[in-house]
């Protein structure tokens, strides 16, 4: 799952993945709180093209893991939301 970069972390609002360098597909998204559950995982439409943009403004402040699933393989990111 090389070539995907995540900006900015930590996020305000948007977050962004480019995949301008991603060799692959990206087939799903999910964020995920600390206690484990999904709270997020956008639908396939979104995930279409170099550059995802999630709204993250309704999101309570702290530490979520970012999951990638790729065709390549999974990648887990702890991304930040602080305002």
């Amino acid at each position: 799952t090389t070539g995907i970069r995540l900006f900015p972390n930590p996020v305000q609002d948007i977050f962004q993945i480019d995949l301008s360098e991603f060799n692959g597909s990206l087939e799903q998204v999910e964020l995920i709180g600390l206690n484990g559950q999904v709270t997020a995982r956008p639908n396939r439409n979104v995930l279409a093209g170099t550059r995802v943009t999630l709204d993250l403004s309704a999101y309570a402040e702290g530490a979520y893991m970012l999951r990638m699933i790729t065709d390549k393989g999974v990648r887990n990111e702890r991304i930040v939301i602080a305002r």
